[in-house]
Formats: structure tokens, sequence, C-alpha cells
């Protein structure tokens, strides 16, 4: 448990520093369900401007499904993270996150 910890801890800052976005490693799964930070991420890294990617609003989160839009952020993020060069088997899909099958 202690090295995956220090994996996942530093992971998590990683991440934020790369995306700006203040990620806490108790809700990081919670954190990408939305494709918002996936999306940002591959962005950072060099990919280009990921076509249809949406940010929701707190108010269009509250009042919109946010599951179709976070489906179709990760659908997003996912088919530009392949065009990128990344490996489908090191891709997360809306199953992984919905699951939590993060290993």
């Amino acid at each position: 448990a202690g090295q995956q910890e220090f994996v996942t801890s530093e992971l998590v800052k990683w991440v934020s520093r790369i995306t700006g976005t203040q990620l806490d490693e108790k809700n990081f799964v919670e954190d990408l369900k939305s494709g918002e930070v996936l999306c940002d991420l591959l962005m950072k890294c060099g990919a280009e401007k990921i076509k249809g990617f949406k940010r929701l609003s707190k108010t269009e989160k509250k009042k919109k499904n946010t599951e179709w839009h976070a489906r179709n952020n990760i659908s997003l993020y996912s088919s530009a993270a392949m065009k990128y060069g990344v490996a489908r088997l090191n891709i997360l899909d809306p199953h992984d996150l919905e699951q939590s099958n993060i290993k």
C-alpha cells in the first residue's frame, strides 16, 4: 500500500502542476470523472485543441445531465490521446472511472 500511495501522491501532484488545477489525492478519481482534467492534461502536454470538449460551469453542473457531458469529454479525450500516440491500453475510459478500476 505504501508504494501505491506514494505513486498516487506523485501523480496527483504532477497532474495538478501541469493542468494548474488543484486536485486532492482522496478525490482524484472523482476529479477525473468529468473528463475536464484529462482533456486539460492532454492539451497541456502538447496535443492540439480537443474539438467538442466542454467545461461545465458550477451552475450548469447543477442543472444539466453531467453524466452525458462527462462521457462525451472522456470519449473526446480517448480519441485525442490515441491520435497523440498514447497506446489504447493506457487510456482511461468512462467505465474505468465509473467503477474506479484505476490501479
